[in-house]
């Protein structure tokens, strides 16, 4: 790169020759030159960055193969934006089923219930003038057993309590006996179902309440 200590000893060096078959140049020249040779040096520095982005470009062969990599990476892209708006619209459609099941599903229900309450409105009627208590006690059966089916048709299934072991998951104590080793009475065994429990599927819907045996010493 040309300098100012270069152009000042270049200038200097002209007046010292012997021979003179170089013109002296004016301060006026000197500093247009100086200035023609530092636009010389960054024009020269641009080509040569120029020439190194060039050497490191792809070729034909490269090129060919990003071209298909952006081709592939917007087919995917394409395909996950197609993707992303099924689920949704599958995900919006399965809300408004759920919605209706669950609707429909407490209307059959409710129907079931007022026919139950029917038969418990006829047998009162039935029983305000009859003292046949047989007959309103077999009635007030039915419904209870008409009832139960209701519930083990929807899932509700009675929890075994009396006789079994005690279960904090499935059983809830609200009394308790206390016993002897001597009386041969397993410990926490369930002596009586105070309000019997169920589940609901596989989950435990409301538990049992229950009278348990406990060994004292």
């Amino acid at each position: 790169m040309f300098s100012d200590q270069i152009f000042e000893n270049l200038f200097n060096s002209s007046k010292n020759r012997k021979h003179q078959n170089i013109k002296e140049i004016s301060k006026e020249d000197y500093e247009e030159l100086k200035k023609k040779a530092e636009a010389f040096d960054e024009l020269l520095l641009k080509y040569r960055e120029l020439e190194n982005k060039l050497e490191n470009l792809p070729n034909e062969k490269e090129l060919q193969k990003l071209k298909e990599k952006a081709t592939l990476t917007e087919k995917y892209l394409n395909t996950l934006t197609q993707l992303q708006a099924d689920f949704d619209n599958f995900r919006k459609i399965t809300e408004r089923e759920n919605q209706k099941f669950k609707k429909y599903a407490m209307e059959k229900i409710l129907f079931e219930l007022l026919r139950h309450r029917d038969d418990l409105e006829r047998a009162l009627h039935a029983s305000k003038g009859n003292k046949d208590f047989d007959s309103l006690y077999q009635g007030l059966q039915m419904i209870l057993y008409n009832f139960n089916k209701l519930l083990e048709t929807e899932g509700v299934i009675q929890i075994n309590a009396e006789g079994e072991i005690f279960d904090p998951e499935k059983h809830e104590v609200v009394e308790i006996e206390k016993i002897k080793k001597t009386d041969k009475i397993p410990d926490n065994i369930i002596l009586k179902e105070i309000e019997p429990g169920c589940y609901f599927m596989d989950r435990v819907l409301r538990p049992s309440k229950v009278k348990i045996a406990k060994i004292c010493e």
